[in-house]
């Protein structure tokens, strides 16, 4: 989440900062998981379409 969405939330505590140190930051990839013999419904195929979409604007 862009910082100044969140920053609010942080300072509240309402949220707190993760410490993964494999990880400081930056683009991560979405990653869609479900089982191979029940593949997403139509709604959660729109769903990751739309995310999918979005990340590669």
């Amino acid at each position: 989440m862009p910082l100044p969405m969140i920053q609010e939330d942080l300072d509240t505590g309402w949220l707190v900062r993760l410490d993964m140190p494999d990880c400081k930051g930056g683009p991560y990839r979405l990653q869609a998981v479900h089982r191979t013999d029940s593949p997403p419904g139509p709604v959660a195929s729109f769903l990751i379409s739309r995310f999918e979409g979005q990340m590669a604007g």
